[in-house]
């Protein structure tokens, strides 16, 4: 039987969602989840567990938003704000020198 990997993306996107993470970030957790589960990193659908019971435990946050600690001309330190880890587009740009 094969899956299409629409079907686990939306399924990790609705519970992320109902967990209260936001609607853009739910996507890329589930695009993220969905990436490894493909390639075969230990990080894929089976974690979403996981990002359950740390946002019901309040080990990581739904909502957090990263904030930018430094911005330096090659790299830029970000504080994730106990976030479950994905890099979010809605994270502030770091302006390219």
């Amino acid at each position: 039987m094969s899956v299409s990997a629409a079907e686990p993306r939306d399924f990790a996107a609705k519970v992320a969602r109902a967990i209260g993470v936001p609607g853009e970030e739910a996507d890329v957790t589930a695009d993220g989840m969905v990436w490894a589960e493909l390639r075969g990193v230990d990080l894929g659908i089976k974690r979403l567990t996981t990002l359950v019971r740390r946002i019901q435990a309040g080990g990581a946050r739904a909502d957090s938003r990263p904030a930018v600690v430094k911005d330096l001309p090659s790299f830029a330190v970000l504080d994730g704000h106990d976030d479950w880890g994905q890099v979010r587009p809605c994270a502030p740009s770091v302006s390219p020198s």
